[in-house]
């Protein structure tokens, strides 16, 4: 019950703006703006896009880290985090760059679905009894 509460409160925390107008609400927009994490990592990004891609990173620390809160307190939680030192906000862009261009198909979801899904798909607790499925 625990898992259901954090993740609805995921699903329904306001969207994030920047000053720069930019807002993730999707996976068009959440793959847009991991380009845009490539683009400051290869140290081509205008300031603009610098800013976008340090609120993306930011989007993700915070989903990370109640992700990893609700994985640590909730067996039923249908994924689990590496122990001693969890997961990265480096490897969540991994996952989620795999995951959207592995599922292009939903690309219109919210992004905190599709983080929702990629987390259980990369990081599946082996206790969790639920279907396999992307349902809830």
């Amino acid at each position: 019950m625990k898992t259901v509460a954090i993740i609805v409160a995921l699903v329904f925390c306001p969207m994030l703006t920047n000053q720069t107008g930019a807002t993730i609400t999707d996976g068009n927009s959440l793959l847009q703006s991991i380009r845009l994490v490539r683009k400051l990592d290869d140290r081509r990004a205008t300031e603009k896009e610098a800013k976008e891609a340090v609120m993306a990173l930011e989007y993700l620390h915070g989903y990370l880290d109640a992700s990893s809160a609700s994985a640590r307190v909730d067996e039923a939680c249908p994924f689990t985090f590496p122990q001693p030192n969890g997961t990265t906000v480096g490897q969540l862009v991994e996952v989620m760059d795999k995951y959207l261009s592995n599922h292009p198909e939903q690309l219109h979801e919210s992004a905190t679905l599709l983080i929702f899904l990629a987390i259980k798909e990369s990081f599946p607790n082996p206790v969790y009894s639920h279907s396999k499925s992307n349902d809830f």
